[in-house]
């Protein structure tokens, strides 16, 4: 009855389990996108089944539970074998979800192995248990990633930002909030590396500080005439999300914004700026969010 079927979102349906899931993927030949984040009757050994069913399948979004087994240290339980194994088989897989789970760098390297020229969107948001390894891994096999999320990946440094760049030329849209140990630095390395990028999300970061990789502060960057060019020369910043990030300063905005003039979307929220001017004329500013903000 649903063989045309192309789509199922059964996120916090928790009377799903895996006949239900198989059932639905037998009957169901032509799907290409399937959702069930929140659905914790379904197991892994059943997720690896219905993957190895789907072979045709471009999107797939849900999350492994944070269990831990229960003894000294609470270890967490491993991710089966099966399920790992599974991702090879997703060859024509462009889009991955796997918000707010227990994975391994195991994991990642099978998701990269199946999907290695079709890949364009990995969320990793509030993830746990894999490393600056495994995503090197994935984006330096799949270089045509277009949109990442690695939100509270703290253990990701200015550094690490830098080692991976290099392979980030489709990139358009990145979610690095929370990842408390990115500076200037990356902002800087994004944007001289990623020419097509057009959204960056750094709330929570050290942005506004000055990084271990560069001697100067931003606004001495912009002085810096040389460096403008290279840095922020042409590029294609439309949004810019800088919540929470105390460290920055009016006139490190107001430098950006006359460099990245293409910016739509300003989110100054909670920064503690105190000057702030726009010459509202030539701006292509459409949202701009001060709340919290000294003005």
């Amino acid at each position: 009855m649903l063989e045309n079927l192309r789509k199922i979102d059964l996120s916090g349906n928790h009377l799903t389990t895996d006949k239900s899931l198989l059932s639905l993927c037998q009957n169901c030949r032509s799907l290409e996108e399937i959702l069930f984040f929140q659905c914790f009757k379904i197991s892994q050994v059943g997720i690896a089944s219905a993957i190895r069913m789907m072979p045709s399948l471009a999107s797939i979004s849900f999350n492994i539970e944070k269990k831990r087994r229960h003894g000294p240290g609470l270890t967490p339980l491993p991710i089966n074998l099966d399920l790992i194994d599974s991702f090879v088989s997703l060859k024509r897989l462009k889009a991955i979800d796997l918000s707010n789970s227990f994975i391994s760098d195991e994991f990642l390297i099978s998701v990269a192995k199946g999907a290695v020229e079709c890949l364009k969107k990995l969320v990793l948001q509030d993830c746990c248990n894999f490393t600056f390894s495994g995503i090197f891994y994935v984006l330096s096999k799949c270089q045509y990633v277009q949109c990442l999320d690695f939100r509270k990946a703290d253990f990701l440094t200015d550094q690490c930002i830098n080692k991976f760049s290099i392979f980030l030329h489709n990139l358009t849209s990145i979610n690095l909030s929370g990842c408390c140990q990115l500076t200037n630095s990356t902002f800087f390395i994004l944007t001289r590396n990623c020419p097509l990028l057009s959204e960056i999300k750094m709330e929570r970061t050290y942005i506004g500080v000055e990084g271990k990789e560069d001697s100067n502060s931003m606004l001495d960057f912009f002085v810096n005439h040389q460096v403008k060019a290279v840095y922020v020369g042409d590029n294609m910043l439309q949004l810019l999300d800088f919540n929470a990030c105390e460290g920055i300063s009016g006139e490190c905005i107001i430098e950006v914004k006359k460099r990245c003039y293409e910016i739509r979307h300003l989110n100054l929220a909670y920064t503690g700026i105190e000057k702030f001017e726009i010459n509202f004329e030539v701006s292509q500013l459409k949202v701009l969010n001060l709340s919290g903000s000294k003005n």
